[in-house]
């Protein structure tokens, strides 16, 4: 007879080592956890919205809120909607929202300061903040104005650079985190005051062709219009657009906002959904080509975005439309020809900044040599009247 545990139930068999559990991911919802890592706290970092270039590549804008979330997009920009709600780095381009990283968020110390990084699905944006305790506060600077990119193991990198003195040790420990963003506030609408002192008469809207005929299209009464926007690989969006030929426009369209008025009112203005997108200050120049019924009157208009971030010019073309049309009321018409104001991207100026062409086509008798005629002289396209302009043809 022999004895051991061996023949007990259980006895002699090896015990059953219980998985590791995974490690859970950053949760994605703002806290003060996730503002601070090890004597680094970034709580006080404000919101910061920049223009950087992909390297060799496009400049596009980016909403970044560090450790806070980003809830408001650049002006005049369609919102990000993504199916985790707001994230911490949004990009935008001139339109709408092209990116929203927020599902996962990661804070780690470095040797030259705190990175963080985002992930979203196969895309990650990594985040390099720089110790630099010469800076004032929690600001924060770009150290690198281009965005690089890598690959990693199937994942697209996308590294920024910033410096700021909160990611340095406890140097931004006891500084308040930023207040929340205010509710937006419904105020009255002012009433309306006499527009006497921002009309600006750039032109006299009376010229000559080559062949001497002359032009007149100071009878055109302000035009206001509906038509889609067309930008090759976006979605064409529906605008509301106001043009006052040679004078600056007035009036927005009812029941819009309109559009500052602190440097004076635009030769043409551009709204969706009641508010100002654009104002085309700048009357660049007024000209004709062709003779007799092939003649076509072209105005320029220029203005930057209104978050200054692009430049944008708009070429408006008026092509005769000699017979007459038994449906209008009387002779000083102007019809907007086709469905859509299509808009192309010129590349970067020198300042680095989005230039874009915005070309608008019409038909009105008044581009008909001697149609139209009202009073005022006539000036050939080089005499013009340019007093509140500023400006005059021959320094173009």
């Amino acid at each position: 007879y022999y004895r051991s545990r061996c023949a007990c139930p259980g006895g002699c068999m090896k015990k059953q080592q219980p998985k590791p559990k995974p490690t859970p991911l950053p949760r994605p919802s703002p806290g003060p956890d996730i503002c601070k890592v090890g004597d680094l706290d970034i709580t006080s970092i404000p919101p910061l919205e920049v223009s950087l270039k992909f390297k060799g590549g496009r400049t596009v804008i980016w909403a970044i809120g560090f450790c806070h979330k980003v809830f408001e997009p650049p002006t005049g920009i369609t919102k990000c909607d993504s199916e985790f709600g707001a994230g911490y780095v949004q990009l935008f381009n001139e339109v709408q929202c092209i990116g929203d990283f927020g599902s996962q968020y990661q804070l780690t110390e470095t040797k030259t300061g705190a990175q963080i990084m985002l992930i979203e699905y196969q895309k990650a944006v990594i985040i390099d903040l720089i110790c630099d305790a010469k800076l004032p506060g929690p600001k924060v600077v770009v150290n690198n104005p281009e965005v690089e990119v890598r690959t990693v193991e199937q994942q697209t990198q996308l590294f920024l650079q910033f410096r700021s003195k909160c990611a340095c040790p406890n140097a931004c420990s006891d500084a308040p985190p930023p207040p929340p963003p205010p509710p937006p506030l419904v105020e009255p609408a002012e009433p309306e005051k006499p527009p006497t002192s921002f009309v600006h008469h750039a032109h006299s809207c009376v010229l000559r062709t080559e062949t001497g005929e002359r032009v007149d299209l100071s009878r055109l009464q302000p035009k206001e219009f509906t038509a889609l926007q067309h930008f090759e690989g976006l979605p064409d969006l529906d605008y509301v657009w106001v043009l006052g030929w040679c004078s600056s426009v007035l009036q927005a369209p009812t029941g819009s906002t309109p559009c500052s008025k602190e440097s004076g009112w635009g030769f043409m203005q551009q709204f969706r959904k009641g508010e100002c997108e654009q104002d085309y200050k700048e009357f660049v120049g007024i000209s004709t080509t062709g003779r007799g019924d092939e003649t076509e009157v072209e105005i320029i208009y220029s203005g930057q975005s209104l978050d200054g971030l692009s430049k944008r010019t708009a070429f408006v073309k008026i092509h005769c439309a000699p017979e007459p049309d038994p449906s209008k009321d009387d002779e000083y018409w102007i019809d907007f020809e086709g469905k859509q104001v299509n808009v192309t991207d010129l590349g970067p100026d020198l300042y680095n900044r989005p230039k874009y062409s915005y070309v608008l086509n019409f038909r009105s008798p008044c581009a008909c040599p001697g149609k139209c005629v009202g009073g005022g002289a006539s000036p050939s396209p080089q005499e013009g009247t340019w007093e509140d302009a500023g400006r005059h043809p021959k320094s173009e």
